[in-house]
């Protein structure tokens, strides 16, 4: 019996969450092999509500994912919340872009993460 594939988020804060959970609920339309992802089911139920979309999720371990993909999003718990940086930008409403193009230039900008190394380097130099 095949064994399901093992998925990573790759970065919290980007598009790997939201592919995740649209192929699941394609799975049966694209043919889709098993698969479970590895990660927080908080965070993956935070990313669907804000795509708005209803996903039924189960913890699992790795060997009952198989069983569990026809029914619900096998997740395998990493025991790393996410937090910082995502758990922020999942506070923005996602039809505004305009906030979101604000908010990024105002705290990523070259100047602002320049800045920011500098200050982080000159704190550890002089430890």
């Amino acid at each position: 019996m095949a064994k399901p594939l093992a998925l990573t988020l790759g970065e919290p804060a980007g598009i790997g969450p939201d592919i995740a959970i649209a192929a699941w609920l394609r799975r049966t339309e694209l043919g889709l092999p098993p698969f479970y992802l590895l990660g927080d089911g908080d965070f993956i139920g935070m990313r669907a509500k804000a795509l708005g979309v209803e996903v039924k999720l189960a913890e699992v371990r790795a060997e009952q994912a198989l069983d569990i993909f026809a029914d619900a999003l096998p997740i395998v718990a990493t025991g790393i919340a996410a937090q910082g940086g995502t758990a922020r930008v999942l506070q923005f409403d996602v039809r505004d872009r305009a906030a979101c193009r604000e908010h990024a230039l105002a705290n990523f900008s070259a100047k602002r993460m320049a800045d920011n190394y500098e200050e982080l380097y000159k704190k550890l130099v002089s430890l």
